[in-house]
Formats: C-alpha cells, structure tokens, sequence
C-alpha cells in the first residue's frame, strides 16, 4: 500500500510517495515523475501498476515550494528545473539507503510533464540505468529562466 514519507530539500519539506512490494532481496526501483496532476487517481494507478510488477516506485512532490493555495494544474508555472533536479537528488538518495532497493537498477519514468522532468534528470544525473519518457513536451524551455533546457542536458 502506498504511502508519504517525508523528506526535506534545501530546507523544505517534501513529500514522496512510495510504494514498496514485499521482497526477500534488493530489487529495481523506479523514480516516478508525476503529470500536470500531480498525485491523481492516474499517477495512483501507475504506482499501483508498478508495484504489482515488483518495483519499487518513489513520486516526490516537486511542487512542495509552491503555494498549495493554487491549484496543481497552474503550479507548474513556478517551477525552477535545478529545484526539480534537487528533489530528484534527495529522492534518490534516499533510495539508494533502503536495503530493498539495487542501487545498480534505478530507473527514471514520466509523462508528459512528467517526462520532461525524466529528460532533465536523466541528463543531468548519473544514477539511471534506464529513462522512460512519454509524451515529454516542453523539452525546449527551461523552468524558472535557468540556461539549460532538458533537450541541452
């Protein structure tokens, strides 16, 4: 069953929710990047889906700076990619100290937003043994001005 953990990023708490299958021995996991969304009944689904093939699957929050007084669908607009990139970081860190998980077989996925978040840490993150990108839009613009886009990295 899935739950929020909580972790904290560059002094902000964020929230990551994982869903960890019941194994005898260090296996994959997989670093889920949700949609515009967010933590909806389809990103829930593909964590269950996931789960139920024997990943460990982790959704962090990259949008836990952002106010929650505006809608989910509208905080992309404040989104900066090294944020993003650092809420990645300490998801994957955190993985790699749970003895449930390979660190050898990590593996980044997303749609959509998602998969534009999927470029940008694949790219910019060496941990990946495999990236999953469907639909990612936006691949060509920086998040929050910074030089690099995605599509750079």
């Amino acid at each position: 069953m899935s739950h929020f953990i909580p972790l904290t990023v560059g002094g902000h708490p964020m929230e990551v929710l994982l869903e960890a299958p019941a194994r005898a021995k260090p296996g994959p996991a997989i670093l889920l990047m949700y949609h515009r969304g967010g933590f909806d009944g389809f990103t829930q689904m593909l964590v269950d889906r996931l789960a139920k093939g024997g990943y460990l699957v982790a959704v962090p929050d990259v949008s836990h700076r952002v106010s929650r007084d505006i809608r989910m669908e509208d905080r992309k607009q404040y989104f900066k990619d090294s944020e993003v990139v650092a809420d990645m970081r300490a998801t994957v860190d955190y993985l790699k100290t749970r003895p449930d998980v390979d660190k050898d077989r990590l593996v980044i996925m997303g749609h959509c937003m998602g998969g534009r978040m999927v470029l940008l840490g694949a790219g910019r993150m060496s941990d990946f043994k495999g990236a999953i990108v469907y639909y990612g839009g936006g691949v060509h613009l920086s998040w929050g001005n910074e030089a690099k886009t995605p599509f750079d990295t």
